[in-house]
């Protein structure tokens, strides 16, 4: 009695695993979205003030933020450098959000 007992505890304990499997990735894809998205927003803004930088000394930024895979260049006016980037998320999933960061031109 005491060993089917047993037997049926580590079955119960199987199924407990294979359902919270489904949370468990779904909660995993999420934490990879988010860090993508983080990621995508720091260089955005990295991006943003080296091509600040680069306008303060009269270089071009779009020079600068056309070597950064992934940025664009807004139009703004002369006094900020207004930096886009659309992440790249996993096909078949919620694609990441557009993220534009601007950054001031001279001394912040």
């Amino acid at each position: 009695m005491l060993t089917s007992q047993r037997s049926a505890q580590r079955g119960q304990s199987t199924v407990e695993l294979l359902g919270l499997l489904p949370a468990l990735a779904i909660i995993t894809l999420l934490a990879w979205w988010v860090a993508a998205a983080a990621v995508g927003w720091l260089q955005a803004g990295a991006t943003a003030r080296v091509a600040a930088r680069a306008a303060s000394v009269g270089e071009s930024p779009a020079e600068v933020v056309r070597r950064v895979p992934g940025m664009r260049l807004l139009p703004t006016d002369p006094a900020e450098v207004r930096v886009a980037v659309s992440p790249r998320g996993m096909p078949g999933i919620a694609p990441l959000p557009r993220m534009v960061v601007t950054s001031p031109v001279g001394p912040s």
